[in-house]
């Protein structure tokens, strides 16, 4: 007969993107990605046949890189690979990924309503080019070796620091992968003294679909 299993969709990815939908689902404290996408540009449903020699569903552990990008914060259980705290998920990418912790910056400016020069974060255009451009490096290249805990960097921060990137010696096909790196190549970063990713882009602005 036909081995069903049934997992209950707890995140979903990409679905504004118009490009694929990727879910997961919560197993107690374990995250998984599960291994159905629905794939926008094909109007229909792909499969990715994960852990075929494991627990039968074909899901596979999320693991904490993946979810720094696409998750503002949740908490990790270091020495697991995909075992976190659910209930500390801040989910999608908010202002804080960028401008860093805003407590106390909306705690002082609620205390100091007339003050209007922003106080306790982070302000991207006061950074160097370098630590700008690991703002946008932190999920658009190839830094996916931690050297410490997950969500340990802060902007402002030497990405390298915190991450291991992975050299490649082919320019990889990916809306995500590496991007930063071959814009340090190109001649146009090369002969700018300002350019950076937002030259081009703006981070406030809806992504068109």
């Amino acid at each position: 007969g036909v081995q069903e299993t049934r997992s209950p969709i707890s995140l979903v990815y990409g679905s504004g993107a118009q490009t694929d939908e990727v879910y997961f689902s919560w197993k107690e404290d374990r995250l998984y990605e599960l291994p159905m996408s629905w794939l926008h540009p094909h109007q229909e449903w792909g499969t990715g046949g994960f852990d075929v020699l494991g627990s039968g569903d074909f899901s596979r552990p999320m693991n904490p890189r993946c979810i720094e990008c696409h998750n503002t914060w949740l908490e990790h259980i270091p020495g697991t690979p995909n075992e976190y705290r659910p209930e500390t998920l801040i989910a999608g990418v908010t202002c804080e990924v960028c401008h860093g912790p805003g407590k106390e910056h909306v705690s002082f400016h609620e205390r100091n309503p007339e003050q209007t020069e922003p106080m306790h974060i982070v302000r991207p255009s006061e950074l160097t080019r370098s630590l700008q451009m690991d703002l946008c490096a932190y999920c658009h290249s190839n830094s996916l070796k931690h050297r410490g805990p997950a969500f340990s960097w802060r902007p402002g921060k030497p990405l390298a620091e915190f991450y291991k990137t992975l050299a490649t010696r082919n320019p990889e096909d990916d809306h995500v992968a590496n991007q930063t790196s071959y814009l340090l190549q190109s001649k146009c970063y090369q002969k700018s003294d300002d350019l950076t990713c937002i030259t081009c882009h703006d981070p406030h602005a809806a992504r068109a679909l």
